[in-house]
């Protein structure tokens, strides 16, 4: 019997209420169901959609499972301002660095867990 963990990455993104905006309707409008349920509710984009007053950035968290699925809204660049493409296109630049990062680095962690001494067979 063996037993193995590895590693999955969480990006952890900061995006401005402009930003955030861009975001939400390069999402709707995506040709892609995948990529326009993400902002839709309970995808991992709704976050980006309400917001305080008060609130100057959006804080989310995205698995590893959905940084596919928000770079190629990030490429559909067509339904947004000539204000917001450079923004945008900035959030892809960065999210394709930490992706490679991503897999250099922490995907290639994995660890075996020692079975403890009651599961060993005698």
């Amino acid at each position: 019997m063996r037993c193995s963990l590895t590693a999955s990455p969480e990006y952890h993104l900061d995006i401005p209420l402009d930003l955030a905006a861009a975001i939400v309707l390069a999402s709707t409008s995506h040709y892609d169901y995948e990529c326009r349920r993400a902002s839709s509710l309970g995808g991992f984009l709704w976050p980006l959609r309400s917001y305080f007053p008060e609130d100057k950035v959006h804080h989310i968290c995205v698995e590893d499972r959905h940084i596919q699925t928000l770079m190629k809204i990030c490429e559909n660049r067509g339904a947004l301002s000539d204000s917001d493409r450079p923004q945008v296109q900035d959030l892809l630049a960065l999210l394709v660095h930490a992706s490679v990062y991503a897999d250099q680095t922490i995907k290639k962690l994995t660890f075996d867990v020692p079975l403890p001494d009651w599961a060993k067979p005698e």
